[in-house]
This record gives structure tokens, C-alpha cells and sequence, in this order.
């Protein structure tokens, strides 16, 4: 349908598009699947560095002894990073309950 406006110039009349429903957001990968993902993008960043001493530096870091062995190191770092973090979480919830 055309519509005229003050000058004379006709336009398609706008109509609003029809409201898609709310899609909900895909649930969290389990974290074994995150650790994993995480482990493999920083083990490329560190395969790939340039900079050989920086190299050096990284699996000195990570304890390893080639880059072959920088993902099974960074996978155990992460597992005792999420590992202390639900130590810290549980001491919190008992610390909250003994409160109340």
C-alpha cells in the first residue's frame, strides 16, 4: 500500500515485522569441554610463539618438557584452578548456613 506525504511522494507504508519469540541462550558446555577448548587455544598460542626464549619461558611455567606436553599441563592447571574454586565455594555456602 502507497502512502502520499507532503510533497507528493509516495512510500510503502511500514509495517512492523512480526516479533520473533525470545529465544533462550544454548545451555554451558560442561566444564571438562570448556577446560579442554581453553587448554587447546593457549597450547596453539604457545606452539606457535616466535620468540623462542618466550617459549622457553612458557613451558618452564607450565612444567613441560616439549610442546607436545604444554595441553596435558595446562588441562591439569585449569582442573586445580576450578578445583579451588568450588573448595571456595562450598566453605562459602557452609560459612552462610552456620550464619543463619
Amino acid at each position: 500500500m502507497e502512502q502520499s506525504d507532503a510533497t507528493g511522494a509516495t512510500s510503502a507504508a511500514s509495517v512492523a515485522p512480526p516479533r520473533r519469540p525470545r529465544s533462550r541462550a544454548p545451555p554451558m558446555p560442561p566444564d571438562e569441554v570448556i577446560r579442554k577448548s581453553i587448554a587447546r587455544s593457549l597450547t596453539q598460542i604457545v606452539v606457535n610463539m616466535r620468540n623462542a626464549d618466550g617459549q622457553r619461558k612458557c613451558l618452564e611455567l607450565l612444567q613441560a618438557e616439549s610442546n607436545d606436553s604444554v595441553e596435558g599441563k595446562l588441562m591439569e592447571h585449569l582442573q586445580h584452578i576450578d578445583d579451588a574454586g568450588q573448595r571456595k565455594q562450598t566453605k562459602k555456602k557452609k560459612q552462610n548456613t552456620q550464619k543463619t
